[in-house]
């Protein structure tokens, strides 16, 4: 039988920051959904290679290198406050470089605890670039000011794992 999960326990409030120091997340919980792919805290990113962008330690997701299949998969935030904030938004860093399938790709969504409804921003974001590197985003959540519990759901694909494993990082003020 599937039920839909039940998450207990107090919102964070803000300024939220996660960094995934050490290999683990600083906040709980955090929620993955998809049935193809993994998402992991990794001290150092792989394939392609990085490091996070304030040392070790950060987020990636990435399909199956055995069977070499496309992967989906959607990583969850704990639930966080924003029922006292003014102007909250969310920083998160992605890595990009010239090694990515141009059908890799992120999404961005926001979770709200009340009602379950998940409503996704319009951009999608691709990790392939011209040059290597961490690009910082920045995403208002003014819409979701005065909901007392919200997560932020990364949801990633990859068309296929050699060289597609999507890095995300922490990012700064009322952020990831």
């Amino acid at each position: 039988t599937f039920t839909t999960p039940i998450v207990v326990g107090k919102s964070y409030t803000l300024p939220y920051h996660e960094t995934w120091p050490g290999q683990a997340a600083e906040t709980q919980p955090w929620r993955s959904e998809g049935s193809s792919g993994s998402w992991s805290v990794v001290s150092t990113g792989y394939d392609p290679f990085t490091i996070g962008q304030d040392g070790p330690g950060l987020l990636n997701f990435s399909g199956d290198d055995y069977y070499h299949q496309a992967a989906a998969g959607s990583y969850i935030s704990p639930y966080i406050d924003l029922s006292r904030c003014v102007e909250p938004f969310l920083s998160f860093y992605l890595y990009t470089a010239p090694t990515y399938d141009d059908g890799t790709y992120l999404t961005v969504a926001v979770e709200v605890a009340e009602t379950g409804e998940r409503m996704s921003f319009p951009a999608v974001y691709k990790p392939y670039g011209e040059t290597a590197g961490w690009h910082e985003y920045l995403l208002s959540l003014n819409e979701w000011q005065g909901q007392a519990a919200v997560a932020i759901v990364f949801s990633a694909y990859v068309p296929q794992a050699d060289g597609n494993t999507i890095h995300l990082d922490h990012g700064s003020g009322h952020a990831l």
